[in-house]
């Protein structure tokens, strides 16, 4: 026998397992006044994001996550769906690098359907509406995409008049975007949303 045949190796073994999927975060109901069932606002940005996730999955859809929410917590990298170049989409380039900022798109195939952004205050919903929803839109007037801001239901009044600001009434932007309640997110509404 040569002193080759009795080699042993050694392999590294992973110290901490690796996430391929995400799992849905609880959500709490409570009774409303009249005793209609609401989603608890207590989820935080990333659960929300796992929330759509699974929803826009258990849809039959592909699920694009930002790329600032996958710098931030791994397991969205893991998940999310490689969006590589603006000719696959249809897309102009400074459309393109918008959208892939945007916390989560909803994918067929090649086509974007859904953009949606989760807002945790009033100045990010701000900010989602006339920075990213704004530029993508008056880049691209023809961009057929249905928008969506989520925000806490404290500030879906003043996220609506974001919205729906004279200068974004004038140039269409208000009717491409639908502002939704956090409570609104329970799964007999998604099919409406998605």
């Amino acid at each position: 026998m040569s002193a080759h045949s009795k080699r042993e190796g050694f392999r590294l073994k992973a110290t901490k397992p690796v996430e391929t999927v995400v799992k849905k975060p609880e959500t709490y109901t409570q009774l409303g006044l009249f005793v209609s069932s609401k989603n608890v606002t207590y989820l935080g940005h990333n659960e929300i994001i796992e929330l759509l996730y699974s929803y826009a999955i258990d849809a039959g859809y592909d699920a694009h996550i930002g790329e600032t929410e996958q710098n931030k917590e791994p397991k969205f990298k893991a998940i999310s769906r490689v969006m590589t170049s603006n000719l696959e989409f249809g897309v102009l380039p400074k459309v393109f690098d918008t959208l892939v900022e945007i916390d989560m798109l909803l994918l067929k195939g090649s086509a974007i359907m859904s953009a949606i952004e989760v807002t945790t205050s009033i100045d990010t919903a701000d900010k989602a509406v006339n920075n990213r929803y704004r530029n993508m839109f008056i880049a691209m007037p023809s961009l057929n995409i249905k928008a969506f801001l989520i925000v806490k239901d404290k500030d879906f009044n003043k996220a609506h008049q974001i919205v729906n600001s004279l200068a974004n009434i004038k140039d269409g932007i208000s009717q491409k975007i639908t502002v939704v309640r956090l409570s609104e997110l329970v799964s007999e509404n998604i099919v409406k949303l998605f």
